[in-house]
């Protein structure tokens, strides 16, 4: 009898901690995924702030605005052309840490419009398109847009 009670009792013991473990797995799982949105949104805060800080360039020096968004050439020399090429730099690096948070999991689709941007500055300003064609080794996440999308 006593041996009987012990078994039922020891896999009473062992259902628990099944049940216990089962329980504290779905909560890890849970967490990881919160964790991994926090995450994401980190990336993404950081990404927005580069290109927040190139828009607030633009902001202080309206005339710099032809460069990005009206299709202007890079002046061909001077303090101007750096200011826009550091300016450019700014800008990719915000849009390519942009892309390369949004390769990683999880995989938000409802901030794909920035796939569409990221091209659309590309397309529109010479001195971004400059600045990645030169430097496609540096941004994977333009690279890879760029060789899924045909892009003039």
């Amino acid at each position: 009898m006593v041996v009987e009670i012990t078994a039922i009792v020891s896999l009473a013991g062992v259902i628990f901690s099944l049940i216990f473990l089962g329980y504290q797995t779905r909560e890890l799982a849970r967490q990881t995924r919160l964790n991994n949105k926090v995450g994401l949104l980190s990336g993404m805060y950081d990404a927005l702030t580069l290109l927040q800080t190139a828009q607030l360039k633009v902001f202080e020096d309206p005339k710099l605005s032809a460069y990005f968004y009206e299709g202007a050439q890079l002046p061909p020399r001077g303090d101007e052309r750096v200011r826009v090429q550091a300016l450019a730099e700014i800008w990719v690096d915000g849009i390519e840490c942009t892309l390369m948070t949004l390769g990683l999991p999880p995989r938000p689709h409802q901030y794909d419009g920035v796939k569409s941007y990221a091209v659309y500055m590309y397309r529109k300003s010479p001195a971004i398109k400059n600045r990645v064609d030169k430097n496609l080794d540096y941004y994977e996440g333009y690279r890879n847009l760029l060789n899924g999308t045909q892009v003039d």
